[in-house]
């Protein structure tokens, strides 16, 4: 048998592992530590007071320390050293600010060395590449600037408050921004320079430079303080430019300028104001006439347009009101930032003008925290403080205004479950009972108070909470018999309401079931029907109790206008005029003299509906045969239905009865034998409500009454043309159109429209009388009138209207398709082709006219068109311009002399095309009447079918001739 071993772990290995991690871990520390003590060694001198710091614009900029070679990255707020050279890359801005308070803005691309002389501690810059912007103290005057430029240094003195752009980017130049400068060479020579004055240095002589750039400043920063566009100036002077020099300024927002927003030519100008949106943008001067864009830039630079616009008041919001009882209230403001502001200065003042502020701080944050301010109206604004430029404070915000109310005490409770003389069950297995009271938004907790009392001389129980409510057991709490409540409220400040009105009840053992059953609260009754409405309740109350039913006109029962003491459980005969009511059952103990009351509810006794008012028939009713007649009165409110009768007025025979659901109907009193033409009739109307069970009972309206007399309307005839008639076109032409019509009743009025019917539409074609006569008095036309077919050539649908009213003002026009006059005439049919059309001779050429006989002319001929009148006759060339056009009457033949015709042409030119030629004639019949009976044929009524034929005309052109007397030579 093998005995059972157990192997013990040997920890040797893993304790030293573990030692050799924790090795490991210390020796990154310490690498860490020699790391950053490194790195720290590399921004820092020890035992050297540093002589500037350096602040970065964008990006970051490299520190070269004199006594080493490598170049740092830099982090804000660097300190400087003496002889630390710093070098700024593309895109990077720095600012160094010296001890003595003297400041240099280094922009892109540029190299300084910054120095600190020994004995006097003042301090001095050297600028190798680049362009700086120097801002001299206004303590005292800065020891100076010297620019090296191929191995000489240049100096520059500046007065305390002076400001001034050094560039060596394009051959070296010095100008005075603000202040005085003085400038000096290798030589001694000195230049003094004022306000907007510049400098061109080259190796050992000054040069006023030929141009120079006023405003703006190398790299300008200007704050918009609104959404509009910034308005910015360009201003420069020129001096001794060449000729050949033509200026562009072009401003881009790139540095490349191949997004160019303005561009404009400035020769002879010294001055421009652009408009510009709030962005970064570059800017540049340059000679157009020159190709090397290195020479032809003048001057360049960048202006930053950044918009700060002015903060706007978070809280408190405007007219708002803080309100306390003993403690002022500790008043948060909040508004928003503002772009680039440095800080903002904060007042309240107590009038709007903000003159004398209670309130003045100089503010970094946005916020503030004031709980020093007692009751009354405030006001408040925020002002924000820029130093770029030297702004300062700018760009308030509006004035913002709230109020300090000192509250009053706080509301007296109102207490609302259970109601006062109410019952609690004190049965153990009884639910719990809930007290609740209103909720008062100043409260933050509240006391109820017991006690078998009503002045609480002794208090029983007292219940705190933080809510409306309590719940309780009530056999916990109470014992058999009357209790009171009462509530007082407290706010966050320790301030006591005053207590409420003590309310009771009474505790027994047992659940109490009185409650009212019928009529349910809101329930409407008909004032004529109150008598009948019952009033039901149920109850299990001890005999020692007495009930009535009491009905007030308010919900408090403090103004009972009808009670009554019951037994049962019923109650009716109850009269009560129109209005609002509140009934309830009140039972009260012979024993303790305990009232019980049901709750309220709300009875709604409501008088009879209104009486409508009759739309249609106003007095007279016209009936027509094709539409029926539409009765229409206007809607009762709260009515559902309608009671209708007409009755005959000479017999009293109903005629019509209906309910009717609408507000109107329609009867057909033309045709009916029961209603008779020029008879008076009366019609009553009853509006009425059905009843709602449980809600509302039924109700009528006042009876509407009126008499009105029917009048059959019979519309105008048209007798001629017959309907549907089809009149032929020539027929129609020659003779006219006959239209008659008549009328039963005589006219005041009758005017005849006359429509043509096309797929758009009926179009008014004739009116008579015309409008304008039918204004001026002329207001019934004849009974028979002829007019002339509208369209010769096509003919067409037409309809006849005539709009009439009898004498006493009854609309009779026949503008009932069925009464409606309809006819139509055909198109006029063309007269035919002329025929056998010849013209002699056919050829007009020299064998022709080589017989003397023979007559100069051509004559044409054609066969008479029956019912024609006249002929067109047409001679035409070959491009088909016409060369005659003739208009013959009463024959069929026309005769042309042709060689007269040729030298009756204006020009050589036009009579040449006359000599040789194939012409050709055509020939149209129409026909012409006699139309206002004159004896003179003076109207076309029926045009023709054209025919045409050629003839030839081949004629030498005839030469001229040079002496006198010389005969046609083709004879007469």
């Amino acid at each position: 048998m093998k005995k059972k071993t157990k192997s013990k772990l040997n920890n040797s290995f893993s304790i030293a592992f573990f030692i050799a991690i924790l090795i490991c871990l210390f020796g990154a520390a310490g690498n860490f530590f020699g790391f950053y003590k490194s790195f720290n060694f590399s921004l820092s001198k020890l035992n050297e007071e540093p002589i500037a710091t350096i602040t970065f614009k964008y990006k970051t900029a490299q520190r070269k320390i004199f006594e080493r070679l490598v170049w740092d990255r830099l982090r804000q707020e660097s300190p400087l050293y003496n002889g630390d050279t710093i070098h700024t890359s593309n895109a990077s801005e720095a600012t160094v600010t010296f001890s003595d308070g003297n400041k240099i803005e280094l922009f892109e691309s540029t190299m300084i060395q910054v120095w600190q002389d020994g004995d006097s501690g003042k301090t001095s810059t050297e600028v190798y590449d680049g362009s700086v912007y120097i801002e001299s103290s206004d303590e005292e005057n800065t020891n100076g600037v010297f620019l090296k430029s191929n191995g000489e240094k240049i100096g520059i003195t500046m007065e305390k408050g002076s400001t001034s752009n050094v560039d060596l980017t394009n051959g070296g130049y010095v100008q005075v921004v603000s202040g005085n400068v003085s400038v000096s060479n290798s030589d001694g020579i000195i230049k003094s320079l004022s306000d907007g004055e510049s400098l061109a240095s080259s190796q050992k002589e000054f040069q006023q430079p030929k141009f120079t750039m006023i405003s703006p400043s190398p790299n300008k920063k200007v704050l918009n303080h609104t959404k509009n566009e910034q308005q910015i100036d360009f201003n420069w002077k020129t001096s001794n430019l060449p000729k050949e020099t033509d200026l562009l300024l072009e401003i881009a927002i790139d540095k490349s300028f191949s997004q160019i927003e303005e561009s404009i030519v400035i020769n002879d100008k010294n001055s421009y104001s652009a408009l510009l949106k709030s962005n970064n943008y570059f800017w540049r001067i340059r000679n157009t006439k020159e190709e090397d864009l290195t020479k032809a830039v003048l001057v360049a630079s960048r202006i930053q347009i950044i918009q700060s616009l002015p903060p706007e008041g978070l809280s408190p919001v405007q007219d708002y009101e803080y309100k306390f009882r003993t403690r002022k209230p500790a008043i948060r403001f909040i508004w928003t930032e503002t772009n680039r502001a440095d800080s903002y200065r904060f007042l309240v003042s107590d009038n709007e003008s903000m003159k004398n502020p209670l309130i003045d701080q100089r503010l970094s944050s946005t916020s503030a925290i004031i709980s020093s301010l007692k009751e009354g109206t405030y006001f408040w604004q925020i002002i924000p403080y820029f130093s770029i430029n030297k702004e300062g404070f700018s760009a308030p915000s509006k004035v913002y205004s709230f109020s300090v109310i000192k509250s009053g005490n706080l509301k007296v409770p109102t207490p609302l479950v259970p109601d006062d003389n109410s019952v609690v069950n004190i049965v153990k297995t009884a639910k719990k009972t809930y007290f609740s009271w209103k909720t008062e938004p100043d409260a933050v907790n509240y006391k109820i108070e017991f006690s078998h009392s009503d002045d609480f001389s002794k208090i029983e129980k007292t219940f705190e909470t933080n809510t409306n409510y309590i719940s309780v057991n009530a056999s916990d709490v109470f014992d058999l018999g009357r209790w009171y409540w009462r509530i007082t409220q407290f706010d966050n400040e320790g301030n006591a309401s005053k207590t409420s009105k003590p309310l009771s009840f009474y505790a027994m053992e047992g659940e109490p079931r009185q409650h009212t059953v019928e009529p349910i609260d809101g329930y409407g009754i008909a004032e004529n029907l109150m008598m009948d409405l019952n009033f039901t309740w149920k109850k299990n109350l001890p005999d020692f109790y007495t009930s009535q039913v009491q009905i007030a006109s308010d919900s408090n029962f403090r103004n009972i206008v009808y009670s009554s003491s019951v037994s049962g459980f019923s109650l009716t005969g109850v009269h009560l005029p129109k209005g609002d009511y509140y009934w309830r059952l009140s039972s009260k103990s012979s024993v303790d003299e305990f009232e019980l009351n049901t709750s309220a509810k709300l009875l709604k006794v409501l008088p009879n509906l209104e009486q409508t008012k009759i739309i249609t028939p106003q007095a007279r009713a016209v009936a027509r045969e094709t539409v029926p007649f539409k009765f229409e009165w206007q809607p009762v409110k709260n009515a559902d239905f309608y009671k209708v009768n007409i009755y005959r007025l000479s017999d009293g025979k109903i005629l019509y009865e209906d309910i009717l659901y609408e507000t109107s109907f329609e009867i057909d009193m033309f045709n009916s034998k029961e209603f008779i033409d020029r008879t008076n009739y009366k019609i009553e109307i009853q509006a009425k409500s059905n009843a709602i069970p449980g809600l509302v009972s039924r109700r009528s309206g006042e009876l509407f009454e009126s008499t009105f007399e029917l009048m059959k309307l019979r519309p105008i005839e048209i007798l001629m043309p017959t309907k549907q008639e089809e009149i032929e076109g020539i027929d129609a032409a020659v003779n006219k159109i006959k239209i008659l019509w008549e009328s039963v009743d005589t006219v005041s009025e009758a005017q005849i429209e006359i429509f043509k019917v096309t797929e758009r539409g009926a179009k008014t074609i004739l009116k008579i009388p015309s409008d304008s006569a039918f204004a001026t008095g002329n207001k019934v036309a004849p009974t028979t009138v002829f007019i002339e077919n509208p369209d010769l050539r096509k003919g067409g649908k037409y309809e006849i209207i005539v709009h009439a009213k009898t004498l006493d003002g009854i609309d009779i026009s026949n503008n009932e398709r069925k009464y409606i006059g309809e006819f139509s005439v055909t198109p006029v049919v063309p007269l035919p082709k002329p025929k056998d059309m010849d013209s002699k001779p056919a050829v007009f050429n020299v064998e022709y006219l080589r017989n003397l006989e023979n007559p100069r002319s051509v004559k044409f001929k054609w066969q008479p068109v029956q019912s024609a009148t006249d002929y067109r006759f047409v001679i035409m060339n070959s491009k088909g311009n016409a060369i005659i056009k003739k208009n013959i009457t009463g024959k069929s033949e026309v005769e042309i002399n042709w060689l007269e015709l040729i030298q009756k042409q204006k020009t050589e030119a036009e009579r040449k095309k006359l000599y040789k030629g194939d012409f050709t004639w055509s020939v149209e019949a129409f026909r012409r009447i006699d139309y206002d009976k004159d004896g003179v044929l003076d109207r076309e009524i029926q045009p023709g079918t054209v025919e045409q034929k050629v003839f030839v005309v081949d004629v030498p052109q005839a030469k001229k001739a040079s002496g006198k007397g010389a005969k046609n030579p083709y004879g007469r």
